[in-house]
């Protein structure tokens, strides 16, 4: 009885460094393999098994754009995407621009990251929405505060949806690329 004690009190541990930094973003298959299995030491074999680690679904991120260059919200999902290990999703609307979706798609692609261009509809906002509801693997939207389906989400589905979106919405404005930051002290 101690030595089971002692290995859950252990597995615990192990789970609480581990939440602060990283817990949140990882799946149940990966938490399990972080732990060392904790089915393996309890029984040899799980009294059921989670459909989730048969076949773990494809975190999503997804970027609206009209079609334009972004700089600060593209970084920003690159960047969240390589760290969750996820896909970006390109929701295009209104009149795009060919040579700045494959420039998009281009950085998007150089960083590591597989992603897919969707057209939307002219009912940008509630093609948005349909979007939210067939991809339950969706981590958030990113878009800028200018974009006029991000707007029409915010100001037409949030009052209908009493200020509840299915998916966080992220807005990001845009500028030009950050450059690392100096230091302000010496290393003195």
């Amino acid at each position: 009885m101690e030595n089971i004690r002692g290995d859950i009190k252990r597995f615990f541990s192990k789970l609480n460094f581990q939440a602060a930094d990283a817990g949140e973003y990882l799946s149940r298959q990966e938490k399990r393999k972080l732990l060392g299995d904790i089915d393996d030491v309890v029984s040899n074999k799980p009294a059921w098994v989670d459909p989730q680690d048969q076949c773990p679904a494809v975190k999503r991120i997804a970027l609206i754009s009209e079609g334009q260059l972004m700089n600060r919200p593209l970084e920003y999902a690159i960047e969240t995407a390589v760290r969750m290990n996820s896909e970006i999703d390109l929701l295009l609307h209104g009149i795009v621009d060919i040579d700045s979706v494959n420039a998009l798609e281009q950085s998007i692609r150089d960083a590591g990251v597989r992603c897919q261009s969707i057209r939307l509809e002219i009912e940008a906002a509630q093609s948005i929405m349909n979007y939210i509801a067939i991809h339950p693997s969706l981590v958030f939207l990113i878009a800028t505060p200018e974009d006029t389906a991000a707007r029409e989400l915010i100001e037409k589905f949030l009052p209908q949806k009493r200020g509840r979106m299915p998916a966080p919405l992220v807005l990001i404005e845009d500028c030009p690329i950050s450059k690392p930051l100096k230091r302000a002290v010496s290393d003195n």
